[in-house]
């Protein structure tokens, strides 16, 4: 039974998207159960809370809750963004639940080109005269979670395209995800060209990793619109040369580029 307290405290790292500074954190210990509350500040205007209980009394349990405002995230070397969750925590029996709402609503990712390519060894790969320790069960996890982008902006470069990302995504279990996210007032870059972005949307209907593409950069020429259109899987997307009024591929594509 007792009391801890933490006064100015922070945690911060090259290897942490955010950093906590003046953290103020009360633990009310009684018995096997803590009351934990406490608040902290990142960058000039973020600011952050979290409160709830834990209990290890039948193994470790316990419900927390978390909110900030324009807290500073930076995902090296992609993207500088300001992130406002609201969620809630739940830990029984080896299983996490995180529920709530996360707003992006401003920042900047900007893809200047892609990581090297990886090829790990899959998990059941098994080495002559290495012993293979024997995984722990890990804790499971359940998401239930609304992802709201863009409400002020949130900027996009990379790939020849420039654009601001709005839209609203929804995370269930295994990061499987349901929503949508527009590209606005876009320009893209192909054939020497800057298109103009006529319709841009991810369309997310399962993994997180693999959206669904539907992107249309145009350029106007005197009465003809000529452009390319991706479409499918953004691992496979396909790509097309089209026109309107409709004509051949060739001419079409004479069209977008020579003009």
């Amino acid at each position: 039974n007792g009391q801890l307290r933490l006064e100015d405290g922070e945690l911060s790292g090259s290897e942490l998207p955010l950093s906590l500074e003046a953290l103020q954190l009360q633990a009310l210990i009684a018995g096997e159960r803590v009351q934990l509350s406490g608040n902290w500040r990142s960058g000039e205007q973020g600011r952050g809370n979290l409160s709830g209980e834990l209990s290890w009394a039948e193994g470790l349990s316990g419900d927390l809750s978390v909110q900030g405002q324009r807290l500073p995230v930076k995902v090296e070397p992609y993207a500088e963004l300001e992130v406002e969750p609201d969620l809630q925590l739940q830990l029984r029996a080896q299983q996490l639940a995180v529920r709530g709402r996360v707003g992006v609503p401003r920042g900047l990712i900007s893809v200047r080109e892609l990581p090297p390519t990886t090829v790990k060894l899959s998990d059941d790969a098994q080495v002559v005269g290495r012993e293979t320790p024997q995984a722990e069960p890990g804790l499971s996890m359940a998401m239930d979670i609304d992802v709201e982008v863009g409400q002020d902006k949130l900027a996009f470069s990379g790939f020849g395209l420039t654009a601001d990302l709005r839209g609203r995504v929804h995370i269930g279990d295994n990061l499987d995800t349901r929503g949508e996210l527009d590209l606005v007032g876009g320009r893209y870059r192909a054939y020497g060209q800057r298109l103009t972005i006529r319709r841009a949307r991810l369309l997310f209907t399962g993994p997180i990793d693999q959206p669904f593409l539907d992107v249309e950069a145009i350029r106007r020429v005197d009465n003809v619109v000529a452009g390319i259109r991706l479409s499918g899987n953004a691992e496979q997307p396909t790509t097309t040369v089209f026109a309107e009024p409709s004509m051949s591929q060739e001419q079409a594509l004479s069209y977008l580029v020579l003009g």
